[in-house]
């Protein structure tokens, strides 16, 4: 996820709504989408933090929820058959172990109070 050095409120809500349409419509590849639907078929929230490249499989770093991230590993030689991995991140130890600060913090709580309110009606 690339940020601006400075983002206003209104920018990361502008932001927020562009990733989660980018999420929805499938930019990131059928096969991530159709593993991500699989798995989390009635998540409305999620948004993609980050992808890391690895030499053998790619990693999506995913918000699902304001109690947890996932991290989804594909496989990208396909011919080996190795399982898809789905790790789980309490987002209370993401928060505290995780390396993220400035921006890409403030992107977090917004997206947690965003979830909150979408699950309770308020923040």
């Amino acid at each position: 996820m690339i940020f601006k050095k400075y983002m206003t409120e209104a920018m990361l809500d502008e932001f927020l709504i562009e990733e989660r349409k980018k999420f929805n419509e499938g930019v990131y590849g059928k096969e991530f989408s159709d593993i991500f639907k699989n798995a989390f078929p009635c998540n409305t929230n999620a948004v993609l933090l980050n992808i890391i490249p690895e030499q053998a499989e790619d990693i999506y770093r995913i918000f699902l929820s304001q109690e947890l991230i996932v991290d989804i590993e594909i496989p990208r030689n396909k011919s080996l058959l190795l399982p898809t991995v789905i790790n789980y991140i309490e987002m209370q130890d993401y928060l505290e172990n995780h390396k993220i600060h400035g921006i890409e913090k403030r992107y977090i709580l917004k997206l947690i109070r965003s979830a909150k309110k979408e699950k309770t009606g308020k923040i």
